[in-house]
């Protein structure tokens, strides 16, 4: 038997009350069950609908590209018509510098008017060591075997 004291009320609940409560609650349960039901099913159509959105986006995209070949067949387009593209500029050091201007050239295309009739090798960024002055091998072998100590 299940009794309930309301305090301040003096009232006192006896089985009927515990009847209504459980009655409440196995109700909403049963409601709560449906709600489950129903988004089991909300899910299962929601992977439906994925599942359509994605065939139909599928479909759409093969079509649209039949039509880019037919269209790139009928005109003759080329890649570059279609996509079009800057090659990659190759930045090429300085090879040569004017020390009385500070202007540098790469020693590609027409040359500056500094260095017209000029020996290069006197505007050269980096001049090579003379022959006379390059390490001999012995140096370069001892100087290999310092460094691994």
């Amino acid at each position: 038997m299940f009794s309930l004291s309301i305090r301040g009320l003096g009232l006192f609940a006896g089985p009927r009350l515990h009847n209504l409560a459980r009655g409440a609650f196995l109700r909403r349960i049963r409601i709560f069950k449906g709600n489950m039901k129903a988004l089991k099913d909300l899910l299962a159509e929601k992977a439906a609908l994925e599942a359509a959105i994605s065939g139909a986006h599928q479909k759409a995209s093969q079509e649209a590209l039949a039509q880019v070949h037919q269209l790139i067949a009928e005109f003759g387009f080329t890649a570059q018509q279609v996509f079009p593209w800057k090659p990659q500029v190759k930045k090429v050091a300085a090879k040569y510098l004017d020390e009385k201007s500070g202007a540098t050239w790469t020693g590609r295309g027409k040359p500056p008017a500094w260095i017209v009739g000029k020996d290069r090798d006197d505007f050269l960024i980096e001049r090579p060591e003379p022959a006379d002055r390059a390490p001999f091998l012995a140096e370069m072998a001892a100087a290999a075997a310092n460094r691994h100590r």
